[in-house]
Parts: structure tokens; sequence; C-alpha cells
């Protein structure tokens, strides 16, 4: 029977900075190990070619590890679980990617002498390793442990715990196979008082209607400019050398709908703007 060292129980008690160094899939010669942290499934394959390799779980544990050929096991396995409540779906194993983050950015960021935290930050889709994904990135200095929580895990922090990226205070995790729309937040473990909190996404693209918190995820938005002729003519203009008078709003106090609900930009702007040029006001901040 397989047992647990001291680097899987400190990653089953959401202890462990740095689950890379348990979970994934490690090469010796041409033997392939891999292992998976899964509590809330009941089983795991390894899908390779035609094949459905069984994952064995280490008994009274959500722990699953495989051992075989390096030929049997890509190099990022896809995995198909079997989940407690008997949903089934596979992914690519988060654990087996490299960082994505460059060691460059990481240093520009690490001495404040980064100016697109925008694109280091956040969850942002791309193509990691030949792979589409959710690449989830926070800055948390302090933290012992991050997990990635949402709707696509029950919002377990014991199910996607992220990578440290050294002592940059940037931890990542690569994720495919779940929704574009997700909700999710981080769950941080400080390192000095052991408090777990959960936290929005500072760089988050949309968020939950209050009262909720969570961030969601956004799809890139394939928007096309249409302002080439204002371009152009502001380029002649000497708006710069004209005078400015600024009237400063607070959107959600300034009207609302005949229900007293909040109005959107769009229902906004017409009476905004009309109201401001009447008042003689250049520009709306």
């Amino acid at each position: 029977m397989l047992g647990l060292d001291e680097n899987a129980k400190k990653l089953m008690a959401c202890r462990h900075h740095d689950p890379f160094s348990v979970l994934g899939r490690k090469q010796n010669g041409n033997t392939a190990t891999l292992k998976v942290f899964r509590p809330d499934c009941e089983q795991v394959f390894l899908l390779s070619g035609a094949e459905s390799i069984p994952l064995e779980r280490i008994e009274q544990t959500d722990y699953f590890f495989w051992q075989g050929a390096e030929s049997l096991c890509p190099t990022i396995p896809r995995l198909r679980v079997v989940k407690k409540n008997g949903d089934e779906r596979s992914y690519f194993d988060p654990y087996s990617f490299q960082p994505f983050c460059s060691l460059s950015s990481l240093q520009d960021f690490s001495q404040q002498d980064f100016y697109l935290a925008h694109e280091l930050l956040g969850a942002r889709q791309i193509t990691h390793q030949g792979i589409n994904g959710i690449l989830f990135s926070v800055w948390a200095p302090n933290a012992e442990r991050v997990s990635v929580v949402g709707d696509f895990n029950q919002w377990n922090g014991a199910i996607h715990p992220m990578r440290c990226l050294g002592d940059s205070g940037v931890w990542e995790l690569f994720l495919t196979g779940i929704d574009a729309e997700s909700y999710y937040q981080f769950e941080i473990r400080n390192r000095y008082s052991g408090e777990v909190a959960l936290k929005s996404d500072p760089y988050g693209r949309a968020f939950a209607l209050r009262p909720n918190t969570a961030s969601r995820l956004k799809p890139e938005a394939e928007f096309h400019w249409q302002d080439q002729h204002w371009l152009a003519r502001r380029r002649q203009d000497k708006w710069l050398n004209q005078a400015m008078s600024i009237y400063e709003v607070h959107l959600g106090s300034w009207r609302r709908d005949s229900q007293t609900g909040f109005l959107n930009y769009r229902d906004l702007a017409h009476a905004l703007v009309d109201y401001v040029k009447e008042l003689g006001f250049t520009h709306i901040q």
C-alpha cells in the first residue's frame, strides 16, 4: 500500500506553499509518476491515447497516484475525473505546466518598474504550451498558501493551490476545462497569523452583483474601434488651447429610473451630456 510523505500531508492540510513540488507529472529515466489531489472526486483517470488508465487512490485519502512507462503519460497529461456527485469532466493537469510569468517581468514588478501590471496579474484567457485556458495570477507576498476557488471547484481551497513564483510575491495557476464566465476568488492563508481569507481579484475584469463579492471571468472582447474620423479631427483641433470646465458627478446618485433603480451608462449618457452642456461644462468626470 502506498504511503504519504510529509509534503503530501502538508498539501492535504492546505499548508503547502509549493504544490508543484508534490503534484503533477514527474519523470525518472523511462518511468513517469503522476500525483493528483482531488478531495471532490471518487475516481481519477489518465487519458492516454484511446486508453483510460485509473489512478490508485491512497487508502482513506483523496490522493491519487500512478506510475508507469513514460510513453503512456504525456508531458502535460489529460485527466478525467468522476466527482462525488457523479459529474464527470476532463482537463489538463494544472501541475504539469511550466510557469508562465517571465523572470524579467517578475524582476521589474518586484523593483516597481513594471507599468503593465494588468497584463501580469488577474485572470486572463491565454494559450500556454499550446493549450488554451485561464491563467490566474495574484500578488500576495505575506501568504503561506494561495488557492483559486470558484463555482468550478465548489469554492474548496484544497483543490487548486497556486504556484509561488520565488520571492516576487506573485502566485499563479493555469487551469483548463472551466467555464469562460465562472465566478472566482483567491483564498489566502496568512503565513504569520494562519488566518484564511477570501479575496476578490483586484485586477478582475468583471464582478458579481452586490452584495456578492466574487470576481468573474470575462471573455476577451472582440470590439472594433470606429473612432478613426474623430482621431483625425482631433489632431487638427485646437482643443488643448481651449478652456476646460469639468463637471464631477457620482452616477449612482445623479439620477435613478422610475423604480429608483440604477441606470446604466447608455441610459445616463444622453440626459447627462445634454444637462452638462446646458450648464456650460466641457468635460465630465
